[in-house]
């Protein structure tokens, strides 16, 4: 393998072994013969079965205990950095690692002339794109283990299932979270009592003073992380989006609108007697950066809509009325 990358011949000349290097990745694109030499060298020397997706995926332990002496991620980060403390593209990196469990034979393709590594590479492609979707649909076994595997290892939250589990929560997908104004609160209570429970899998601390974690309900049908800030006053709870990508975080004015309007459904009319989303008006504000959100008051609870950079964008902030 080594001696077809670059033949003994060229090897005295950068240019050549270069351009013999090309030679030999487009020959691996196309050549399903060379793929498959290429990555039984590494399994046999890199794997040999110390690394796999069955059972709980645990790769970034398994790779810290081998050889590599790294987790799986920083391995392949590592493989992709150029200059020292550049930042590598998200879209490369999860590639690279999808690749990459392939490449070491982990729940390896069947590879053949009709299914080459340009189809492994598609298959990435699906995968990368799933994650931006709330499920990622397959009937392809390697693809699916593979793309659970990434999806934990990244801790994304996109469900991954086959057609016979996607007919299975299809009934529920597009129904409303919260039916009614007490049905939102028991959710919200419910999520609150767990906080000493959740401490163990929190997934964001800010400061000393606050901690986030994942809710069992998705409110409004977007926000899926609560967050609990101590101030010197009071307690507020910040229910904002946790996202896969940087690229999905911002909401669309028709997104954003709907919620206004779930909001206005769920607690009635704000306190400043404005009813469902004025697409017109608001929009412009949104634009201008002048949109200052909606209010309600409940209880003895101010419920707050508003857009806070600090916590991602969009969130519902429930504060205790004091006083």
């Amino acid at each position: 393998m080594f001696n077809t990358m670059f033949p003994e011949s060229d090897r005295g000349n950068v240019a050549e072994m270069g351009k013999r290097f090309l030679e030999f990745s487009l020959d691996m694109y196309t050549n399903h013969e060379t793929y498959k030499t290429l990555r039984k060298i590494i399994y046999e020397n890199f794997n040999a079965g110390r690394f796999s997706l069955d059972g709980e995926v645990e790769l970034n332990k398994a790779f810290e205990e081998s050889a590599f002496k790294e987790s799986y991620l920083d391995f392949v980060a590592n493989t992709l950095q150029g200059n020292k403390g550049s930042k590598i593209p998200y879209y490369n990196f999860y590639q690279q690692c999808y690749l990459m469990l392939d490449m070491f034979g982990i729940d390896k393709d069947k590879i053949k002339q009709k299914n080459n590594f340009i189809n492994l590479f598609n298959d990435s492609l699906h995968s990368y794109y799933g994650q931006f979707c709330d499920y990622f649909v397959t009937e392809d076994e390697s693809i699916m283990k593979k793309t659970k595997a990434m999806y934990q290892l990244l801790d994304i939250t996109t469900k991954v299932v086959n057609a016979k589990g996607l007919l299975s929560v299809l009934p529920n997908i597009g129904l409303d979270s919260e039916s009614n104004f007490l049905h939102f609160f028991a959710n919200l209570w419910n999520d609150i009592i767990r906080e000493p429970e959740v401490r163990s899998t929190i997934v964001d601390v800010k400061d000393e003073d606050s901690i986030s974690y994942h809710t069992n309900t998705e409110y409004l049908n977007y926000f899926n992380q609560l967050c609990v800030l101590n101030t010197e006053d009071s307690r507020l709870y910040i229910l904002c989006k946790k996202d896969q990508s940087d690229f999905v975080k911002q909401l669309n004015y028709r997104e954003r609108g709907q919620i206004v309007d779930k909001c206005i459904t769920i607690f009635g009319m704000d306190l400043e007697l404005k009813k469902y989303f004025d697409f017109q008006q608001e929009v412009e504000e949104i634009r201008s950066e002048s949109w200052t959100g909606r209010y309600w008051k409940a209880f003895d609870w101010l419920i707050r809509l508003a857009h806070e950079d600090k916590w991602g964008g969009l969130v519902l902030i429930i504060s205790p009325i004091l006083g």
